[in-house]
């Protein structure tokens, strides 16, 4: 069997297999069995052509297996446009309804020129070749079939203008199929064969297979394969091989037209020529035409380019709103797409919202979209960018139905999805091209690539935005504190100098960032390099800071500030103004006075109002009763006893008065020693009344700044007073013990070590309504006093720094307790110098 006997054969079953695959892959289709109709017609023409080759010794039965060739093929342009009158779809029929009819018509006159010899003479056998002799019709012929088929391909050419995606990729594979299939029997088969060379003619079997797999692979397959790749390409080489045959032909004419009549080498010279040229034109030739058919194939915009720009612009963008609307302007502008958004997840809600769009109302497109849920679902599962046309026609899409109807309305072609590991974060949705231009398989591998790059770049943005917004809210919170905040980096320059630190150093945060501690105050600069040095962390102390306007009482803390890994990165330091604090201290100690001042008022007039009252009684009945004798006795006697009653209020007033405004002498004491002074005065009265007593105080000394003689005084009459309270036998216990500071914030007096000094007893106790009043002057709930013993004994602590309170215990009886500064024996000598404060 020859090997063109083969090329035949394998030619007719191909296009046999083809039309039984496109018809097995869809039935119901009218598209896939028309196109089968077709591939039989060629198949049955391939099996003419295979019979004639089989019958190389009998030239009568492969004269008439060509002309049955010949007149199959005539159906081959009835076949076509049958099967256009459904592709893509039923549209554009109405102008070529006739055309069907006249090729019908046609084919039935031609069935009698085709069985005689005015189209196929006959065909003969040379060098076990097939050589076939055409008559007169021949032309006839070719021109009615080359002139059908053109006007088929113009009309298909013409959908082309009205659709676009797949259908318009579909119509291109049909396009590119149609125009090698009528170049290559053209030229083969009527061409050349006017012009002598019939050797050719053989090889048309071949390229009826591209012809038919092209069409089968749009309707079955197109997906798969980039017709940009595979029409450019294939185009190339074709037009490549036509040139090549033609200068070939031409070259071996011209020779023989030439330089016939002087060899005999009429062969072999000739191609021995053409040969040597189109070796050498080969390259150039072909690099021309590939610069032809990119200019007509190619996509204006270069998939690497788009990568490059938009993954430029995705490293530089920081914002996220920013970052969407380059991505959409970096991809829709090279590409040509009109329409296109992105919807991100919103991780607070649960939801996508969209956030950026193009040449689309964003409102309206995401409230139409009524079947994303199940699209989103679908992308998170899948991994992988779908189209609006492989919903339509994929049956396993059949959930996105509403989703598919929903893009279509929005004129949206292609979905690509962006993840960040299992998560989807953000969806695209892109429109079509300007270009009508379907999207290709290399466009499809470019969304997967900048979703992956958009994913790391929303990731990085969703950062820059959590830390932005962190940053800003501290600073917020920084700039708007009461308190002055300095951070000092390892190096001891400022990093941070908020506006209330700008006013107490009367400094502005351009002026001192950068710059090193020298610029703040000297005390302050220590307790940094202090706090820098790990040698202890500044808390609650109370030191003067000098601007050029005012000095400022100033509390400082300053702490360590360390990174993950436990380093030291520099020091923090808050600053407290005291300043409207002690001057509401002030007002609040000439409000108290004024206050003692109103209850002494209001106590002395209660006290003195009783005895007045007496001797005005007796003075107004003295006119009447002057010479009664017992009248004036009594009258003598009663007012003297009410003169000494006023007298010994007014003492008691200029004692408390005298105690307000003493001198303290303070200065470096042992508690423990005074209250042992106190005990033994007062022994006693403890004897006398059978008051057991109970004292604990620790070992060794209870230094603090005080004056002795003004506390023992304190502790008699707090001792008094509950002998007094207990009236009869009972019980008093005195206990006194040292807290540490910042231990649980009680107890705690400025900062350092307190003692805590407790007098309780077994009386009554006090009544709850009279606990918050026991220490204002002239409050008592004793039959004789003034009430100036307690509130004496509160001002006196008041001015050793220290506080009482009173309270009952669980037990009944009455509880007081004292808590006063500890200080440091060795310091205390320095601290007595701020002594001789003037009791308020």
């Amino acid at each position: 069997m020859h090997s063109f006997t083969i090329v035949s054969l394998i030619a007719f079953v191909l296009n046999l297999l083809l039309g039984v695959y496109t018809f097995y892959k869809n039935p119901s289709n009218s598209i896939n069995r028309r196109f089968s109709i077709f591939t039989f017609v060629i198949a049955l023409w391939t099996l003419c052509i295979f019979y004639m080759q089989l019958s190389i010794n009998n030239t009568e039965l492969a004269t008439k297996a060509l002309r049955v060739g010949f007149w199959v093929a005539l159906f081959l342009p009835y076949s076509f446009f049958n099967f256009l009158q459904v592709f893509p779809d039923r549209n554009f029929r109405a102008k070529t309804k006739y055309f069907g009819i006249a090729c019908l018509i046609i084919n039935f006159i031609f069935i009698i020129p085709i069985s005689s010899p005015y189209i196929v003479k006959k065909v003969t056998f040379e060098n076990m070749q097939i050589h076939a002799y055409y008559g007169a019709l021949f032309l006839v012929y070719w021109i009615y079939f080359f002139g059908s088929m053109s006007y088929l391909s113009i009309t298909l050419l013409k959908k082309l203008k009205f659709h676009r995606g797949i259908k318009r990729l579909q119509i291109q594979y049909v396009l590119f199929g149609t125009f090698i299939g009528i170049s290559f029997g053209t030229i083969t088969n009527c061409v050349l064969p006017v012009l002598g060379i019939w050797q050719l003619e053989q090889f048309v079997p071949t390229s009826s297979i591209i012809f038919v797999g092209s069409i089968t692979y749009a309707i079955v397959r197109y997906q798969l394969m980039d017709i940009k790749v595979v029409v450019k390409k294939t185009t190339v080489y074709t037009l490549l091989t036509f040139s090549i045959t033609l200068a070939y032909i031409l070259i071996v004419v011209a020779f023989n037209y030439g330089f016939g009549k002087f060899t005999d080498y009429k062969t072999v010279l000739p191609a021995l020529a053409a040969s040597i040229i189109i070796a050498f034109a080969f390259v150039p030739l072909k690099s021309v035409l590939q610069r032809v058919v990119d200019k007509i194939f190619i996509e204006i915009y270069d998939h690497h380019a788009v990568i490059q720009d938009v993954g430029k612009t995705l490293s530089s963008v920081k914002t996220m709103e920013e970052l969407l609307e380059q991505t959409l302007l970096r991809l829709c502008g090279p590409m040509g797409i009109e329409k296109a958004f992105i919807i991100v997840r919103d991780e607070e809600r649960g939801c996508f919202e969209i956030s950026s769009s193009r040449n689309i109302n964003a409102h309206a497109a995401w409230s139409s979209l009524r079947g994303t849920d199940a699209l989103i679902r679908w992308l998170t599962d899948n991994r992988r960018v779908v189209t609006e046309d492989e919903m339509r026609r994929n049956p396993a899409l059949a959930a996105l139905s509403d989703a598919r109807d929903d893009l279509n309305t929005l004129e949206m072609e292609i979905c690509a999805p962006v993840f960040t590991e299992e998560h989807l974060i953000a969806v695209i949705f892109l429109g079509e091209k300007r270009s009508g231009r379907p999207f290709t398989a290399e466009d499809m591998r470019m969304f997967l690539t900048l979703s992956n790059q958009m994913a790391v770049a929303i990731t990085n943005s969703q950062l820059y935005t959590m830390v932005a917004e962190s940053k800003v809210y501290q600073e917020k919170i920084i700039n708007t504190l009461k308190s002055g905040i300095i951070a000092v980096d390892g190096a001891r320059n400022i990093s941070m100098f908020n506006p209330e630190a700008e006013r107490i150093f009367n400094v502005q945060s351009a002026d001192a960032v950068g710059k090193g501690i020298d610029l703040i105050n000297d005390m302050l600069n220590g307790f940094i390099v202090d706090t820098l040095g790990n040698r202890g962390e500044t808390r609650n102390v109370e030191i003067t800071i000098k601007n050029n306007i005012a000095s400022l009482p100033i509390n400082v803390n300053t702490l360590l500030l360390k990174d993950y890994d436990d380093n030291v990165i520099g020091a923090l330091v808050v600053l407290h103004d005291l300043t409207e604090r002690k001057k509401l201290e002030d007002d609040q100690r000439i409000v108290d006075k004024l206050s003692t001042i109103a209850t002494m008022a209001a106590g002395m007039v209660h006290d003195i109002r009783g005895p007045l009252t007496a001797v005005q009684t007796f003075a107004q009945l003295l006119p009447e009763k002057l010479d009664d004798h017992e009248f004036r006795t009594d009258f003598m006697a009663t007012a003297m006893q009410e003169i000494d009653r006023v007298v010994k209020i007014v003492n008691g007033i200029l004692r408390f008065q005298q105690h307000a405004e003493m001198v303290l002498d303070l200065k470096p004491m042992d508690l423990n020693e005074t209250i042992r002074d106190a005990l033994s005065m007062i022994k006693n009265t403890f004897r006398k009344n059978g008051i057991e007593e109970t004292t604990t105080l620790p070992e060794g000394k209870l230094p603090i700044n005080g004056d002795s003689d003004m506390m023992c005084h304190v502790f008699i009459n707090l001792l008094s007073n509950a002998v007094e309270a207990i009236d009869g036998k009972g019980a008093i216990a005195i206990e006194a013990k040292v807290e540490p500071a910042n231990s649980d914030g009680k107890g705690v007096v400025g900062g350092r070590h307190t003692i805590v000094i407790t007098i309780s007893d077994s009386g009554p106790g006090i009544k709850p309504e009279n606990i918050g009043k026991v220490f204002d002057p002239f409050f008592s709930t004793k039959g004789k006093g003034l009430g100036l013993g307690l509130a004496s004994i509160h001002t006196v602590i008041k001015e050793h720094k220290g506080s009482i309170r009173a309270e009952n215990g669980p037990n009944h009886g009455a509880i007081f307790t004292i808590e006063l500064p500890l200080v440091d024996e060795l310091s205390a000598v320095a601290q007595s110098a701020d002594s001789g404060a003037q009791v308020a």
